[in-house]
């Protein structure tokens, strides 16, 4: 319609008299008034969609010109937990087809100019990994096995140990800029790669009505995959894919890591492509198990930064962790057992600490730190 009315203003300017020297003015007037509108979407989008984007990395945006508005908030609305109750009508499978095909929907409009052949690897062209930093919530993912756990390993395992005492209380993924974090470097000394980014996991859980918290942090740095091995990979992937090689994970347990905080468990890498990212969310995809996932942009970033602090703590030594520990143990069963006469809530309180405290030790004793290697 926006088209149709352009050019009806147009004609009919040139056939003006009075207007004669005016008339492209009063037809680009008429064009703005329209787009402004949405009128003319089609007319001025080549892929038929306005880019509604309200920020931008640089004066060229990196983004992809996609429909970020009606797709994107449907996308965002569908992952929401409370839209993934089960009810006897079978809602959660029909909303993963939902989110599956929306998600589907947004990779197809990503721009493809983007992720063409490999330039040469200098600053200009590994700049296209800008567009994915961001901090990020873990908002949903869709794996192609159901007893799959790609988000947190064993500390988040619904049918785990680890989910009897403690809640997950928020999942993240960040891809910051090259050692943000000031940890960045060591896992790639000698591989002679190229570090575009620095991703960060976040697990926080909490127990006892969030009175005790412990989060586990796995910090890496990510490299390009080589055109070579995405050509060689049973899944394909585009150039934003990266190599993680993670540290051993961070334990901490305490809002401020005081008590306990120190690397637990080997290191590790995975595969993680991007096949779509705009101001709101970003979609990725395990390189090797095909998982995909809808990582939201947050809005809260006080909360997710929480993890600055305490990666920026010291990690104690595994033995000084053991004495820690053990202290905490026979204080809070000591607590229990003294209140368990006239105060309840204290009982429960020092059982649970007793608990975590113990969750803990075994941790330092025997853990990986959450890692499941099949994973």
């Amino acid at each position: 319609d926006g088209v149709v009315f352009t050019m009806v203003s147009i004609r009919l300017a040139q056939q003006s008299r009075t207007m004669k020297k005016h008339r492209y003015v009063l037809a680009m007037a008429i064009l703005l008034v329209c787009n402004n509108f949405h009128l003319a979407e089609s007319f001025v989008s080549p892929v038929g969609y306005a880019t509604r984007s309200s920020s931008t990395l640089s004066s060229t945006s990196l983004f992809a010109a996609v429909p970020t508005g009606d797709i994107v908030d449907q996308l965002l609305r569908s992952v929401q937990p409370e839209e993934q109750n089960e009810d006897e009508n079978g809602v959660v499978r029909n909303q993963k087809e939902t989110i599956k095909n929306l998600m589907t929907d947004l990779e197809e409009t990503f721009s493809t100019s983007l992720n063409g052949e490999d330039e040469e690897e200098n600053a200009e062209s590994l700049s296209r990994f800008e567009q994915l930093v961001g901090l990020y919530d873990v908002s949903y993912t869709l794996t192609s096995k159901e007893n799959q756990n790609p988000v947190g390993g064993k500390w988040t395992r619904k049918n785990g140990f680890v989910q009897k005492l403690l809640k997950t209380r928020r999942t993240f993924q960040h891809i910051l800029p090259f050692n943000a974090t000031g940890l960045g470097g060591d896992a790639v000394k000698d591989k002679n790669s190229t570090i575009v980014a620095e991703a960060v996991n976040v697990i926080s859980l909490d127990a006892l009505w969030s009175l005790i918290r412990l989060t586990v942090i796995l910090r890496g740095d990510a490299i390009p995959v080589p055109v070579k091995e995405r050509e060689a990979n049973v899944l394909p992937l585009s150039n934003l894919a990266v190599r993680v090689l993670f540290d051993a994970p961070r334990i901490i347990f305490g809002r401020r890591g005081r008590i306990v905080n120190l690397n637990i468990g080997p290191s590790s890498s995975v595969v993680l492509d991007s096949t779509y990212c705009d101001s709101r969310v970003r979609i990725g995809k395990g390189g090797t198990s095909g998982t995909r996932f809808v990582f939201a942009r947050c809005h809260d970033e006080e909360e997710a930064n929480e993890f600055q602090a305490l990666l920026s703590r010291r990690p104690m030594r595994r033995y000084k962790a053991f004495s820690v520990l053990s202290t905490l143990i026979l204080a809070s069963l000591y607590t229990a057992t003294r209140a368990a006469l006239f105060n309840r809530g204290l009982r429960l309180f020092g059982l649970g600490v007793s608990a975590i405290s113990s969750l803990m030790c075994l941790a330092l004793s025997f853990s990986s730190g959450g890692i499941e290697q099949d994973q």
